[in-house]
């Protein structure tokens, strides 16, 4: 099983949007980049963090009749040598039903889970771009 020192998955400039309360439809999003540097493609299966009940992965987009959509995604690919880039109208992390209000300025831990068994804790700040 890979560990953090024998693979090459960084991920930077990890940030999520403010909230404005708790309350059962209160959500967030977060975004950052990932990069692969190992010659193996990587796929996130799931995601988890302490200030939210539910956290998923998601892509946002517009279909063919103009309407924003955002729809549930299984799993993330990182192709090996490459990138992917979670952002605002595209990829990116749903915090659900969150169990705290996110100011800015806040930090929190996410756990990103890989279906080869490594895991990574990234330091989220909490900001508006």
């Amino acid at each position: 099983m890979p560990t953090a020192s024998t693979v090459s998955i960084k991920i930077l400039n990890a940030w999520a949007r403010p909230s404005a309360t708790v309350s059962k439809n209160n959500n967030s999003a977060i975004y950052f980049e990932i990069f692969n540097d190992s010659d193996l493609d990587y796929n996130l299966v799931n995601v988890s963090s302490d200030i939210a009940n539910k956290v998923e992965l998601h892509k946002s987009f517009v279909d063919e009749k103009g309407v924003s959509k955002m729809v549930k995604l299984d799993k993330l690919v990182i192709p090996a040598k490459s990138s992917a880039i979670l952002q605002p109208g595209g990829m990116h992390i749903m915090l659900l039903d969150l169990r705290t209000i996110l100011k800015v300025g806040d930090n929190f831990d996410l756990s990103l889970y890989f279906d080869n068994g490594l895991q990574k804790v990234v330091q989220v700040e909490v900001k508006t771009k």
